[in-house]
């Protein structure tokens, strides 16, 4: 048994749409908002499959024998660590974007 902290859900509400000016100046961007909705899927697919990882009452996580829970429960924990390693990603090119103007390359 172990304590989560607060509740898993889905990584984080879904953000607006990319826009073209975001993209011009880092295309990458693309890429890692497909991860970031790749996450969210993840997460709520495990949640689906290990309803135990919502955690009781209490907030208590139960495993009840299953080898995959403990390593779903894993998986969870680090979904929302490169969560927050893109959110950091898109907000820090907006900002030197921003620094760097608002004029296209063309």
């Amino acid at each position: 048994m172990t304590r989560l902290p607060p509740r898993p859900g889905p990584v984080r509400p879904v953000q607006p749409a990319l826009t073209l000016e975001e993209l011009i100046p880092n295309p990458e961007l693309a890429a890692l908002e497909l991860l970031a909705n790749a996450l969210n899927l993840a997460v709520m697919s495990l949640l689906a499959q290990h309803p135990n990882l919502l955690g009781d009452e209490s907030g208590l996580v139960r495993h009840y024998d299953d080898p995959l829970s403990p390593i779903a429960e894993r998986l969870l924990r680090a979904t929302g660590t490169i969560d927050r390693l893109l959110h950091r990603y898109r907000a820090a090119a907006a900002a030197l974007h921003a620094d760097r103007g608002h004029d296209l390359p063309f």
